[in-house]
């Protein structure tokens, strides 16, 4: 279905993100060429009924799409892959047959998102901006082939490129998280005082220049930027009552990659239960470091002889969740970046740790104990997503463990 007017899509390197405010930026754009059909981008006059090869050339567009992500547009019309005049559509129920298609015509099934631009003076007319995020199972076949898409059309995959696009899949997410394991060597608690579970999170932008943030780091209110973005964040995602929390990073060290945001001191010495550090890094990339991923409570807790460690699934929520949208808040504000970005999470030392219930009127342990040592989860997602629907992506990361831990119900953020 269609949803309300909110509408971002990256365009490409050259013209970036477009964020229409209604009718008249859609004419505007397409006057301007900012339509115009790309790697992108794909335009379609209309999406006439009753034609079954219509809805076939759709799924193509869409699993086409999907590689890289893009924005195809219902209601312009292609004047050799040119924007023309922007003549709209009758609505009615067409988002939810785009939607079909991309369920029903396409394998494995694709997602995307329908936003509706309403023509002022024609009821029931208008635009559908439908939104294709990258997809984690890319390429899609429809009829059994798989598409691409080229400078401004789709494209048949060979058997090749097909393995090119896997191979490199494959290869990314084992970077990711070989990368992701570095956090752990790089861990700025000495090994020596780390007793719980810590919680690794990690953001990197996929492409993009090797200094991207070079000059926001030199900036001498960075602290400031990053704790005012951090505190917007918290006050929007709500669920406060857990510490240590991403906020009021009081130090900042510089480090090998870029400079840390930190709790740490070389003054002081933090406990662990305290230390929150986030890298952010010249090339983009952050890194956040919580040494509270687990925790054995007091005795007035428990009447456990031996009580086993807890995981917080509030705090591990709140965290991810303030992480991915300050990832989105730099990348978008400050580093000029719309495109993918690769995201993961590690914790360790989870073995038979219980989940603690902030919503349970008693005290005690109820959900499951976790039964391996280690965590690891790897996602995808862009600039656009991370801005707009970080709850979502924060899901991708963490609900697996919920579930695992039976407290999902309870503290999955929203898919939003």
């Amino acid at each position: 279905m269609a949803e309300p007017l909110r509408s971002v899509a990256y365009l490409g390197a050259d013209k970036g993100r477009w964020a229409p405010a209604g009718w008249a930026s859609v004419v505007e754009a397409a006057a301007g060429g900012l339509l115009d059909e790309s790697h992108w981008v794909d335009l379609k006059q209309e999406l006439p009924s009753g034609k079954p090869t219509i809805n076939t050339d759709l799924a193509k567009d869409l699993a086409s799409l999907a590689v890289d992500g893009g924005l195809l547009v219902i209601g312009i019309e292609d004047h050799n892959s040119h924007a023309g005049r922007v003549l709209g559509v009758d609505l009615a129920g067409l988002a939810d047959r785009v939607d079909q298609i991309a369920r029903d015509k396409i394998h494995p099934r694709l997602t995307v998102r329908s936003v509706e631009i309403p023509d002022p003076d024609g009821l029931g007319h208008g635009c559908l901006l439908v939104h294709i995020p990258p997809s984690p199972l890319a390429p899609h076949m429809v009829e059994h082939v798989y598409y691409g898409r080229g400078d401004r059309a789709n494209i048949r995959l060979s058997d090749e490129q097909v393995r090119a696009i896997l191979a490199d899949r494959a290869r990314t997410q084992r970077d990711v998280l070989t990368d992701l394991r570095l956090m752990i060597d790089d861990d700025p608690l000495p090994e020596d005082r780390r007793v719980n579970s810590h919680i690794y999170l990690y953001a990197q932008p996929a492409a993009g220049p090797d200094e991207i943030m070079v000059d926001f780091l030199g900036r001498g209110d960075a602290p400031q930027v990053i704790n005012q973005a951090l505190d917007q964040i918290r006050k929007a995602r709500g669920g406060d009552g857990f510490e240590p929390d991403l906020r009021n990073l009081p130090n900042r060290i510089r480090r090998a990659d870029g400079h840390a945001f930190t709790t740490l001191s070389h003054e002081y010495s933090v406990g662990e239960n305290s230390a929150i550090d986030l890298l952010v890094r010249e090339d983009g990339g952050l890194r956040l470091t919580c040494g509270r991923g687990t925790d054995v409570l007091g005795s007035q807790f428990h009447t456990d002889e031996a009580p086993s460690p807890v995981v917080f699934p509030a705090m591990l929520v709140g965290l991810t969740r303030s992480f991915v949208g300050l990832t989105g808040e730099l990348a978008d504000r400050h580093a000029a970046y719309q495109g993918q970005w690769h995201l993961a999470i590690h914790m360790n030392r989870l073995r038979g740790v219980r989940p603690w219930n902030d919503l349970h009127s008693g005290l005690g342990y109820p959900g499951h104990p976790y039964t391996r040592d280690q965590y690891e989860r790897v996602t995808a997602a862009t600039t656009d997503q991370l801005v707009t629907t970080p709850a979502a992506v924060a899901d991708k990361l963490i609900a697996p463990l919920l579930r695992a831990l039976g407290v999902a119900a309870r503290h999955s953020p929203p898919s939003c």
